[in-house]
């Protein structure tokens, strides 16, 4: 988890198996609304968790993805 300067948070994740997987990602922080994936534009949603903001990933193998709110 990452700050800009202008506060907006990023998220980073990657897949560092030889198959696909997918996962809930929990963030240690809260966040409100939906990230925006930076490569696709694909829309986050995102949960509210026990210690911060879950959302839901699939990535194929050796895959990046970055989100941003």
């Amino acid at each position: 988890m990452l700050a800009t300067s202008k506060n907006e948070k990023m998220a980073i994740v990657r897949n560092l198996e030889e198959t696909s997987l997918s996962e809930m990602i929990v963030l240690p922080v809260t966040i409100q609304g939906e990230m925006i994936e930076q490569f696709t534009n694909e829309r986050v949603s995102l949960q509210q968790a026990a210690f911060g903001t879950a959302f839901a990933v699939k990535l194929e193998p050796k895959e990046v993805k970055v989100s941003r709110a």
